[in-house]
């Protein structure tokens, strides 16, 4: 194992070759060219996701076709590198022909970097047909999302955003190009998927073979019998305008491309709750006091543009006057007395003209996307951020300086960045050609965890327009959805758009979605967003404002338990059922404690309903009995298994509203907590309960526990309480109160009960 970059690299016995992570594995086999013959996803299904291996062909000479490849592997720089050389091999019977290739992946922990080298060792005509990478998946991963060509992008943003949907197995295409589309992925949604994005120079797919447009074939297919998912990469098709070359191939041809492999964890990666804020106003000591108390853990300056012109210009030192930074300065400390981490916000893309590094850079720096060589505005006449930039050059080595600056000058826990995607640009003084700044988002990323550290706070904006597994392997949280935020309203769950899928999309990072910017009521539509996105696992944002309290309701709701511990199933898995069908439920889960998530998606109040969660299919036993208390620690109740399973449990909820239930197992001599304000551990040895917690500075706490008999004393650090005043005790519920304070966000409270 190569601790440093988290992979381990190892051959068997029939020398295929497997490259492995904590998240999946690969298989190279020699007697397949050498190529990609397995992909599994320990967190996901766990089976291969492959049809077939992955496999690229010139004509009929195809390298899979090859039982004789050499397959070595290196390690250097903090990347395991693995080599492939063999000989295409002619799928019509020939032994072999004078093709040579040699194939580079370079694996990290969230992809591989391919690069394909073809060697004609003398020309070759009558090729019709060239495929690199293509790609045959199991019928499970039946959702797409891909990105169009460049050559299609129209300025002046081209963009070139992505399209959403579901694959049918009729053997017709859910999507289709014939110039290199800027992604392509399939998955199987909140489980697992693959994803193709070119590599940086476009050129080597729409020049290299044939220096003409509209002569590939790229594809994202499902067929039938058997069912399965192909992704088509032909950069030269035969079968598209019925072209055949007449080019006599000869000499080397390269190839990159990536292929996005998720990092899916085993229990929910959630870490933060978050808010933003700007300047008009500055958040009082009071407001970020009210988000600490409710479970916010991670708060942004969002402040990259105001109509009267007091703002954080991108690309600014210092962001503001004096008074400014004052107000930034304790908006940061105050944060920061009650444990809320904060970050600034970053565009990867933008920079101000009164930035003074404007002047100095934006013509080598800028993203151009036609002929003139125009700059590109952020979005007049509306709002007006700044002109964009490509990471492909100059831009990216005054970004890591611009943001070092920032972070540790001013003591930030972490960034934001908004643009976390990569850009088509065709500025000749970055690259010899049409490009994407694939490449160096990637090292950028990299630099950021560097910089700020694996405890420091990383949150990428990457909505449905530009989704990309690769790059949300980097995030702590994605900001996502805004390709939504301008609906008025939100949708019924069952006519969702396409693009709703990116919702759960590959499972790797926590979903944080946008609020709905031109809801008429913004209330009632973040009271909508809520009780919808919570299904799926999503918390979503809000800024200062009375839209604000439905989020900090839903993170309430979830402030008592470290979401960290559990894994997670969306209402779709139907773990949890209702008899009414605005009632939906979603479930979070571990060996010690199930919590059942219910909302109701409609604006009518249900006054009775039942519920159920499958205990069974959880791994837990239904001829048990159970503890089931509301996640703000009422009601209280004890209940058999049965009728959690099969009878059902009575409830009531209003419109646009939700609720979470705690569940562990009833053990009629051990004491267990059954609530507390704030996450705790707690352990039970010799009949004492100990409970360790931690809070924000002045919050006062409520744990409430199961005992079988009274306790003789109770002990808070080392005070002993008194009864009456600072616990209570019910003898015929056996439920123990004690009442207290978060005295210091930094230290640790500890309550033993005796």
């Amino acid at each position: 194992m190569s601790k440093g970059i988290g992979l381990n690299a190892e051959f068997d016995e029939k020398g295929r070759l497997s490259v492995k992570t904590r998240f999946w594995e690969v298989i190279h086999d020699s007697k397949a060219g050498g190529c990609i013959t397995s992909i599994k996803f320990f967190h996901g299904s766990g089976r291969n996701v492959l049809r077939r291996p992955i496999y690229s062909y010139f004509g009929s000479f195809w390298d899979i076709s090859n039982d004789e490849a050499k397959i070595s592997q290196v390690e250097e720089d903090g990347v395991l590198k693995v080599k492939i050389t063999g000989k295409l091999r002619d799928v019509n019977g020939y032994t072999e022909s004078n093709v040579d290739y040699e194939y580079l992946y370079e694996y990290k922990e969230g992809h591989v970097k391919v690069t394909h080298r073809y060697f004609f060792r003398r020309g070759i005509a009558g090729i019709g047909d060239v495929g690199v990478g293509c790609v045959e998946a199991i019928p499970e991963l039946s959702c797409f999302a891909a990105r169009p060509s460049h050559i299609r992008a129209h300025p002046p943003h081209a963009t070139c955003a992505a399209v959403w949907g579901r694959i049918t197995f009729d053997g017709r295409p859910v999507f289709e190009e014939r110039n290199i589309p800027l992604y392509m992925a399939v998955f199987n949604p909140g489980v697992e998927g693959v994803e193709f994005l070119p590599g940086p120079d476009l050129e080597e797919w729409t020049k290299q073979l044939v220096d003409r447009r509209d002569v590939g074939r790229f594809q994202i297919v499902g067929e039938p019998g058997p069912d399965r998912v192909r992704i088509v990469v032909e950069p030269l098709s035969s079968k598209t305008n019925g072209y055949r070359s007449s080019r006599r191939f000869s000499g080397e041809y390269r190839f990159t491309f990536y292929i996005g492999l998720p990092k899916i964890p085993e229990r929910v990666p959630r870490r933060y709750m978050h808010l933003a804020f700007g300047n008009h106003p500055w958040p009082s000591d009071e407001d970020i006091r009210k988000w600490a108390y409710a479970g916010v853990t991670v708060v942004r300056l969002h402040n990259d543009y105001h109509p009267s012109g007091d703002f954080w210009h991108d690309g600014s030192w210092p962001p503001y006057d004096e008074r400014g930074m004052s107000e930034l300065r304790r908006v940061i400390d105050t944060c920061h007395r009650y444990g809320i981490k904060i970050v600034p916000y970053f565009s990867l893309y933008e920079i101000n003209p009164k930035s003074d590094a404007f002047a100095d850079g934006y013509i080598v720096w800028r993203r151009t996307v036609d002929e003139r060589g125009s700059l590109i505005e952020t979005y007049p006449p509306n709002h007006y951020y700044g002109f964009g930039m490509c990471l492909k050059s100059g831009w990216k080595d005054f970004l890591k300086g611009y943001v070092k600056k920032v972070v540790e000058t001013l003591g930030f826990d972490g960034v934001y960045y908004d643009y976390a995607h990569y850009w088509f640009c065709n500025n000749r003084l970055h690259s010899r050609g049409d490009h994407t700044n694939i490449d160096d988002l990637i090292e950028f990323l990299e630099y950021t965890r560097d910089l700020v550290g694996e405890d420091g706070v990383v949150l990428l904006h990457q909505s449905g327009w530009f989704p990309c597994v690769l790059v949300e392997n980097y995030a702590d949280g994605l900001i996502m959805f805004e390709d939504a935020s301008s609906w008025r309203e939100m949708p019924p769950l069952e006519k969702f758009p396409p693009n709703t899928l990116h919702l759960r999309f590959m499972n790797v990072a926590p979903r944080i979605p946008c609020p709905l910017y031109n809801a008429p009521d913004g209330v009632k539509a973040s009271w909508d967003l809520c009780a919808k996105c919570v299904l799926f696992g999503a918390f979503p944002w809000q800024g200062l404002g009375p839209e604000s309290e439905p989020v900090l309701a839903l993170f309430e709701a979830f402030r008592a338990f470290d979401l960290s511990r559990f894994r997670f199933e969306d209402y779709t898995r139907g773990y949890v059922k209702t008899s009414d069908t605005a009632i939906k439920g979603a479930v979070y889960f571990n060996d010690e404690r199930i919590l059942t998530v219910l909302s109701n998606v409609e604006d009518r109040a249900v006054e009775r309903f039942t519920w159920t969660v499958d205990l069974k299919r959880l791994g837990w036993d239904p001829s048990r009995r159970y503890h089931v208390v509301g996640s703000l620690g009422e009601p209280i109740t004890t209940l058999d298994g049965v009728d959690l399973s099969d009878r059902g449990v009575e409830d009531s909820l209003e419109g646009h509203r939700f609720k979470v239930y705690s569940i562990t197992e009833y053990r009629r001599d051990r004491r267990c907590v059954l609530y507390n304000t704030r996450v705790w551990t707690e352990s039970y040895v010799d009949g004492v309960l100990t409970v360790e917690t931690r809070g924000p500075v002045g919050q006062r706490a409520v744990l409430k526990f199961y005992s079988p008999e009274k306790p003789r004393r109770i002990v808070l650090n080392s005070k002993v309480l008194r009864e009456g005043k600072d616990w209570t005790w019910d003898e015929s519920s056996r439920v123990g109160t004690v009442s207290y304070e978060y005295v210091d966000t930094r230290e640790k409270v500890v309550i033993r009960v005796f």
